[in-house]
């Protein structure tokens, strides 16, 4: 489709031109799909012997995903939560990952955010751009969205993540069951705004031992 050809070539000449300027940081923000955490049986092999059950009765839990991919630096942050991946959560943590990592970025004014359509965080969802407003004016930061083309989120760098990072997050919940170290966790108690008032919800940070 043309409008499908037009919103690409918008991207690239996007990409490109942020891409010379040394003030801009790009981030690859998407969630994926709940996961059952629990010794599922993959029909795989394990070189360590690991054995899963035959059957998937009771999940051990339920995780959905989110991640901030930095194309440029190959760095994939991960978070979790065990309810629903809202426009309040995905402004929480990109606030968070921003105030973990901005003394690395001294120089960036801006941030280069790519998108899908969700439902949580399109153009035309209104909390979720009135909270980057917000976060926007508190750090005086500038935000610019990028969106790739409905049915075309496929593109967006983050999605060639999500393959490994199914697999680290099965592994990272087995070894946290069986008292291993496993992946380093972090457990941060966030509270999330919301019109029908504010609750807190436990959100799971994981990322791969350096």
């Amino acid at each position: 489709m043309k409008e499908t050809d037009a919103i690409f070539e918008n991207l690239t000449e996007v990409h490109r031109r942020e891409a010379r300027s040394e003030g801009t940081l790009r981030l690859s923000c998407d969630a994926k799909a709940p996961v059952l955490i629990g010794p599922f049986s993959r029909g795989g092999k394990s070189r360590r012997g690991t054995r899963g059950a035959d059957h998937d009765f009771r999940p051990w839990g339920k995780l959905t995903p989110f991640g901030i991919f930095l194309p440029d630096q190959k760095e994939l942050n991960l978070y979790f939560t065990a309810s629903k991946v809202t426009s309040d959560f995905i402004a929480d943590r990109l606030e968070q990952w921003w105030q973990e990592n901005r003394q690395r970025y001294p120089r960036i004014r801006k941030l280069l955010l790519d998108l899908d359509n969700g439902p949580e965080n399109h153009s035309r969802r209104s909390q979720f751009i009135y909270r980057l407003v917000h976060w926007a004016q508190a750090t005086q930061l500038t935000l610019e969205l990028v969106y790739y083309p409905p049915y075309h989120s496929k593109y967006n760098p983050i999605e060639r993540c999500w393959g490994g990072a199914g697999g680290l997050l099965e592994w990272g919940a087995a070894r946290e069951r069986g008292g291993g170290a496993g992946l380093r966790r972090e457990h941060d108690l966030c509270r999330e705004a919301s019109a029908r008032g504010s609750r807190e919800r436990d959100v799971r940070q994981w990322r791969a031992p350096e």
